[in-house]
C-alpha cells in the first residue's frame, strides 16, 4: 500500500470515528433530554401526592378539632360529658398561704 492510500484510509477511518462520536453526542443529548422529562413528570406525579396527603392531614386534624370542641351546649353529648375546668377553691389556697407564712 502507498502512502496515498494509507493516509486515505486513516483519513476515512477518522471520519467513522467522528461520525460516531457525533452520533454518540445526539444519542447522550437525546437520552438526556427524555430521562429530565421522564423525573420532571415522577417529580410532579409525587408532589401532587404529597399535597393530597397533606391536604387529607389538614381535613383530618379539622374533624379532630371540631370534635374536641363539642360539648354538650353545641352537640348531643350529655351534660356529664363536657370537660369541666377545675375551679380552685380560695380557702384552701388561703389556708395554705396562712399555713406556710405564718408561724
Amino acid at each position: 500500500m502507498t502512502e496515498k492510500g494509507y493516509m486515505s484510509d486513516v483519513y476515512k477511518q477518522l471520519e467513522e470515528v467522528m461520525n460516531k462520536c457525533n452520533s454518540l453526542s445526539q444519542q447522550i443529548k437525546t437520552v438526556r433530554r427524555n430521562v429530565t422529562l421522564e423525573l420532571n413528570m415522577r417529580f410532579d406525579i409525587e408532589r401532587t401526592n404529597y399535597e393530597n396527603r397533606i391536604k387529607d392531614f389538614k381535613n383530618e386534624v379539622d374533624r379532630l378539632k371540631s370534635q374536641l370542641n363539642q360539648n354538650s351546649d353545641n352537640s348531643s353529648k350529655p351534660l356529664c360529658s363536657d370537660i369541666k375546668k377545675k375551679v380552685h377553691n380560695n380557702r384552701e389556697i388561703h389556708s395554705y398561704f396562712f399555713d406556710f407564712f405564718i408561724p
